[in-house]
């Protein structure tokens, strides 16, 4: 990852309140991955910045939080798999958490850290109303040019394509 927002080591906290060991964290692209080594080229994770608020911890100068911005909602976390497993099995192993602690290295990097967070997290703001359903929904009718062709179809005839509909 090049020319992150920017990047730093933090520690983590778990839920009990313990700190986890030293990790070297790039925020870039609304994520904050996190690292072993500075040096690493593949990240063990990332948190999204996705509908979450970060905030100070009270009471802990170094500390601060990744909580969810609304209710019923979550961090999205996600770790990928060790290097030795990784040809085993393959994938992302997701985990929402309702809240994630983070220490840096000096007050002034935490305040750092909590400025550039909040400039980067993403806020999506659903109306109630857009949930409700307000009867059926129709789909608009096909239009004399379009015609339907099944999901999935891999068709390459020169008729099947925009070109070949226009001539």
């Amino acid at each position: 990852m090049q020319n992150p927002d920017m990047a730093g080591w933090l520690k983590t906290y778990r839920r009990s309140g313990i700190k986890t060991r030293r990790r070297w964290f790039m925020l870039t692209n609304h994520c904050l991955y996190f690292f072993d080594r500075q040096e690493d080229i593949d990240p063990l994770g990332f948190y999204a910045l996705e509908n979450v608020k970060v905030q100070c911890i009270t009471g802990r100068p170094l500390g601060f939080e990744l909580r969810a911005a609304v209710a019923n909602s979550s961090v999205k976390s996600a770790l990928y798999p060790k290097q030795r497993a990784r040809k085993a099995k393959g994938g992302l192993a997701m985990r929402p958490l309702q809240r994630v602690g983070f220490a840096a290295e000096s007050a002034g990097e935490a305040k750092a850290w909590v400025a550039v967070l909040e400039k980067f997290i993403l806020l999506h703001e659903t109306n109630a109303s857009q949930l409700v359903k307000k009867g059926p929904v129709i789909p608009p009718p096909m239009l004399a040019s379009q015609s339907f062709r099944p999901r999935g179809s891999t068709s390459t005839a020169f008729e099947d394509t925009d070109e070949g509909q226009r001539m």
